[in-house]
């Protein structure tokens, strides 16, 4: 989080693959207006809504029982931050930034966390990486479009 910095005040977020709903609930903790998570897995839906529950703050909370590319596809809404976690053997991140695109506002930003042994390229179609960290086995890719850097 620290790595985005503070600019989180009025934000739209998207978390894909949202897990405990730990991201988008900080950046709300930041200032974010609104955020919209997307889960799969019972148990983990279970955990984001006593997670939004327990921090009263549902009113500014989407929560989408599905698949995290088929709510890219489906969804026509735009987003300053988009947050994906997937499943590291799903090898999702470059589908994820080329769904995840047109998503973006202007300077907007996704960050993908994914295996530190699969590929973050410096280009994904409209999106270029703005850096990219390791950490043990996790590795985390942050991109922009590449129109904003003009």
């Amino acid at each position: 989080m620290n790595v985005l910095g503070q600019r989180f005040e009025g934000a739209r977020v998207l978390d894909l693959y949202a897990g405990s709903g730990a991201l988008a609930l900080e950046t709300l903790s930041r200032g974010a207006a609104r955020a919209t998570l997307v889960e799969n897995a019972s148990v983990a839906l279970r955990c984001i809504e006593a997670n939004v529950a327990a921090l009263g703050c549902g009113d500014r909370v989407e929560i989408h029982r599905g698949d995290a590319l088929a709510m890219l596809a489906a969804d026509n809404r735009m987003y300053d931050f988009v947050f994906a976690d997937p499943p590291y053997a799903s090898r999702a991140l470059m589908a994820i930034a080329l769904a995840a695109a047109p998503r973006l506002v202007e300077r907007g930003r996704l960050t993908v966390e994914h295996d530190r042994r699969e590929d973050a390229p410096a280009l994904v179609g409209a999106l270029v990486r703005m850096d990219d960290r390791r950490y043990g086995d996790t590795a985390v890719a942050i991109y922009g479009l590449a129109a904003d850097l003009r």
